[in-house]
């Protein structure tokens, strides 16, 4: 905290420093009357003495030990001077009055070395403080008027009935004249305004833009120029400087540039000419806007889902599709396909697009229920190292595989009828007569062979019936042994003989006796 001593003669007056919470003195320094309120800004003291033993020096001190930096003998004033500083301008100004012994003057001294720029006399007083405007205005006055000079040059602008220490507010300056308080307003004045548009879409660790949509809705056009800040948390994250004019009506678009570095929820703030500002408004409180947007998360994630099961002939087929649903990726990765556990198949894939569709399959499972399983990056070997989540990276189905169907089998041979007694002889062995070692008991006999066909679901079915003709065993016949084609066109052939011997001899016998 920073205070003065006014003495009169009574006792050395002092600038101090104090520690507003102890109130414990930190700094004094041996001055004039200290009369006016002390000004501080970066880091120097600044303040007005009245009196007659050094009474008539402005002092500037350092803020931190009270040593002085420079000081300039104005003459005895009551004035707390005005600190400004211009967006675009090096240097800084102290502005401060005078009057008590002489005319009333208004000083502009440089705030690094005291050195007078510019001084005004009519315009102040020595209880007069004056202030100072962002667009370059300095508002001062006195016993009967109110002045207003350009900051840089000290030229009086205008001038209207007023008092000595006006006020400015919003665009109006106020002061007490014959015990009335007068606003003068600028009924010109231009007025900022700002809306934000955000992108579509912000990714973490990703350059974006966001648009501030700046407007002159005042009286007149803006012919200064002034800053337009994109910040976030109260930290500036990209600024542009918008040059004049800036006529009445014209929005004007202005890119603002943000790297946003984690996922999630972000409120973003947009100002257009921030403090201390440089351009004099009507109405400076709508100057700022802001705007909410969500980041997305710079990671992959992989959704894998089973779009169908088929079974059919023995083969298990497993449609499968994969999603990225997170940041996009050009890696590649595993997807691996297990049966109950089993890993039976392996792809290393990449995502052309949005979504992958693949098939599985596999044949010779047992009867009864499987779980089949499709896991895309698998976690215990991922190749892309950073997903999201892998709580979605593998789905699951189940399928039933029925108990096979038996396969009709045909025997090799059929079984001869029951035969007669066992043969070792011709005719035994023709017919089947005598007592046979087979496994069969009923009469000999046999079937001519009959071909049938009969339908049944899934498969054509071959059936014969009857004996077969030609080298299978007589089977369960009592007795025989084989009876061939060979052997029945023996026996047909001596028949035949036979029969053509009896007719021949009978009939050319008789004929000769």
């Amino acid at each position: 905290m920073y205070l003065g001593s006014f003495c009169y003669s009574a006792c050395q007056p002092k600038a101090y420093c104090v520690d507003a919470l102890r109130g414990e003195e930190i700094w004094s320094t041996p001055t004039g009357d200290v009369c006016g309120s002390i000004t501080v800004a970066d880091g120097v003291v600044y303040f007005s003495t009245y009196g007659s033993e050094g009474g008539d020096t402005f002092y500037a001190l350092d803020a931190f030990n009270g040593a002085q930096v420079w000081k300039n003998p104005i003459g005895w004033t009551d004035s707390t001077p005005a600190y400004y500083t211009p967006s675009d301008s090096p240097r800084s100004y102290i502005y401060v009055s005078k009057g008590y012994n002489g005319p009333g003057t208004t000083y502009c001294l440089d705030a690094k070395t005291g050195e007078t720029i510019w001084s005004t006399e009519g315009p102040g007083y020595w209880t007069a403080s004056p202030v100072v405007t962002a667009d370059g205005k300095v508002f001062v006055g006195n016993l009967s008027a109110l002045s207003c000079l350009d900051a840089f040059n000290g030229d009086v602008i205008w001038q209207a009935r007023g008092g000595p220490s006006p006020v400015v507010v919003n665009g109006f300056v106020y002061t007490v004249y014959q015990g009335r308080v007068i606003a003068y307003g600028n009924g010109t004045l231009p007025d900022l305004t700002v809306e934000v548009e955000a992108g579509d879409r912000y990714v973490a660790g990703e350059r974006g833009v966001v648009t501030a949509v700046v407007e002159n809705i005042g009286k007149s056009s803006v012919t200064r120029s002034f800053k337009v800040e994109l910040r976030e948390k109260g930290v500036v994250i990209d600024e542009k400087t918008v040059e004049p004019p800036v006529n009445i009506s014209e929005p004007l678009e202005i890119g603002l540039s943000w790297t946003p570095s984690t996922p999630g929820e972000h409120t973003l703030t947009v100002e257009v000419d921030p403090s201390p500002g440089n351009v004099s408004e009507s109405n400076p409180w709508n100057n700022t806007a802001n705007v909410t947007v969500e980041v997305e998360d710079n990671r992959p994630d992989l959704l894998v889902e089973i779009e169908d099961v088929v079974y059919e002939g023995g083969m298990v087929t497993v449609k499968v599709n994969i999603t990225n649903i997170g940041h996009e990726t050009h890696d590649g990765f595993l997807v691996r396909f297990s049966v109950d556990g089993r890993v039976l198949d392996g792809r290393w894939v990449k995502l052309g697009g949005h979504t992958l569709s693949m098939s599985f399959t596999s044949s010779a499972l047992e009867a009864g229920e499987h779980t089949l399983i499709v896991e895309a990056n698998p976690a215990d070997t991922p190749a892309i190292q950073d997903e999201i989540t892998w709580a979605n990276n593998q789905d699951s189905a189940q399928v039933e595989v029925p108990e096979p169907t038996p396969t009709p089998t045909f025997p090799a041979r059929y079984p001869g009828g029951g035969g007669g007694g066992g043969g070792g002889n011709l005719w035994g062995s023709l017919f089947g007569e005598g007592t046979g070692q087979g496994e069969g008991s009923g009469t000999g006999s046999f079937t001519l062979p009959v071909n049938e066909t009969q339908g049944e679901t899934g498969m054509l079915k071959h059936t014969e019936k009857g004996y077969r003709m030609g080298e299978e065993p007589a089977g369960s016949a009592g007795g025989g042994g084989k009876i061939s084609y060979i052997w029945i066109l023996i026996v047909t052939l001596t028949l035949a003989l036979v029969i053509y011997g009896y007719w021949r001899e009978h009939r050319f016998g008789r004929g000769g006796v």
